[in-house]
């Protein structure tokens, strides 16, 4: 009877050990399954994290080379527009000028009017003033350089051997006002001429060219620190911003 009871005994243990055993396993294989399932959910939301930060960082970097092409496309069509605007005001003061004086005063006396008004005004950070040239291609002002007023310069040629005013009568022949470009020296720099841009315009009372200029580089300078004024101030994400540098490795724009 001992030993039947000792016999069931050990059936029952073997069967708990057998129910425990399967229980482990079944258990151990569920949790190596749903640690599989995690850890490919993780990699999953990691890698998503990634190309979505990714993808914004790109978006960033194609936005700011978007508004540098836009920019730098519309440098030239700014400045002309800026140009044009300055002599719009040069001509309108030379208008008032003349016609509150006319019959009044000799065509010499409105002239010295009309210089004493231009001659002190600067514009585009102090670079940008008023020239006037005769039909005769004598120069009546030029702020700049007042060595050359009263000077003939008919015979003038830029650095490329081309004749400064026929550029000049091409660009203002047919409407009476255009933009020409030629190479002149900068003030206080007498070593090299640079490339400007300028808008004229007929003044037809005094038969003058009224006009002004700005050197291309200088307004593009101008225009690359409003750009990069405006990448320094980009922010997204936690700590993202944008950072540029030239072909040497000189940084631009940093945080």
């Amino acid at each position: 009877m001992r030993f039947f009871k000792s016999f069931s005994s050990a059936i029952t243990f073997s069967m708990i050990a057998i129910a425990v055993t399967a229980s482990l396993l079944v258990g151990g294989t569920w949790v190596t399954q749903e640690y599989l399932k995690f850890e490919q959910t993780s990699v999953a939301i990691k890698e998503d994290y990634l190309q979505a930060q990714r993808d914004m960082i790109k978006h960033e970097v194609d936005r700011v080379v978007q508004f540098i092409e836009y920019k730098r496309d519309q440098t030239e069509n700014r400045l002309k527009k800026d140009l044009s605007g300055e002599v719009a005001e040069a001509i309108a003061i030379a208008n008032n000028i003349y016609s509150a004086n006319k019959g009044k005063l000799s065509n010499a006396e409105i002239t010295r009017l009309i210089k004493h008004a231009l001659r002190p005004i600067r514009f585009n950070d102090g670079r940008g003033y008023y020239f006037i040239i005769a039909f005769d291609r004598t120069v009546v002002l030029n702020p700049a350089q007042q060595e050359l007023e009263g000077k003939n310069l008919g015979m003038f040629k830029d650095q490329n051997g081309d004749y400064l005013f026929q550029h000049i009568e091409d660009a203002i022949r047919e409407n009476h006002e255009g933009f020409s470009t030629w190479n002149w020296y900068s003030p206080g720099d007498e070593a090299r001429k640079r490339k400007k841009i300028g808008f004229i315009r007929v003044f037809e009372p005094l038969g003058w060219w009224i006009g002004t200029g700005e050197y291309v580089d200088d307004f593009e300078r101008i225009v690359q620190q409003e750009t990069l004024d405006w990448i320094n101030s980009i922010r997204y994400g936690n700590d993202g911003y944008i950072f540029v540098s030239n072909y040497q490795g000189t940084t631009r724009a940093h945080f």
